[in-house]
C-alpha cells in the first residue's frame, strides 16, 4: 500500500501485505498470510486457511480503530495487536455463531485463543479475563 486509503487484495498464494499509512482494507486469500495494516484505522480480513495479522506495524500502537473481519471458514489465525476497547472483530455470516458465549476460550496467560467449530483465533498479548471483559468488541452478522 501506499500514504492514503488502499485496497489490498491477495491471491490464491500466502501473501504478505502491508496497508501503510491511511484508512486501508486487506484482503488475504485462500493462503496462509502476514497482513500489516498500519496506520490509521484499517479493516483486515484473511480470508479462508491459517493468517498472521498486524492492526499496525510490530510494537506500534496507533490508537485507532482496526476492524479484524473473519468470514465461515477462516482457518487458525493470529491477531497480535488487539487493541482493547479500541480495535474490533466482526464475524461475516457465520452460521450459528451469534454472540461471544458461542466461543469455547483456551486461556493461554499472556495471549487468549478463541474457537468456534474447526476455526479459531489467537489474540496475543490479551488474556481471558481481558478478552471477556471486552466482549462488547466483538460483532456478528
Amino acid at each position: 500500500g501506499e500514504d492514503d486509503n488502499d485496497w489490498i487484495y491477495g491471491e490464491a498464494n500466502g501473501d504478505v501485505a502491508f496497508g501503510q499509512e491511511g484508512d486501508d482494507h486487506i484482503f488475504g486469500g485462500s493462503e496462509g498470510d502476514f497482513l500489516f495494516g498500519g496506520n490509521g484505522a484499517d479493516t483486515i480480513n484473511g480470508g479462508t486457511q491459517n493468517d498472521l495479522m498486524w492492526g499496525a506495524m510490530p510494537g506500534m500502537y496507533d490508537g485507532a480503530t482496526d476492524t479484524f473481519e473473519f468470514d465461515a471458514g477462516w482457518g487458525f489465525d493470529a491477531v497480535y495487536d488487539f487493541e482493547l476497547g479500541v480495535d474490533a472483530v466482526r464475524f461475516n455470516s457465520v452460521a450459528g455463531l451469534t454472540q461471544f458465549s458461542d466461543f469455547t476460550l483456551y486461556d493461554g496467560g499472556t495471549n487468549v485463543t478463541i474457537a468456534f467449530g474447526a476455526d479459531a483465533i489467537t489474540f496475543y498479548g490479551v488474556t481471558q479475563a481481558e478478552l471477556e471483559a471486552h466482549s462488547g468488541d466483538f460483532s456478528f452478522a
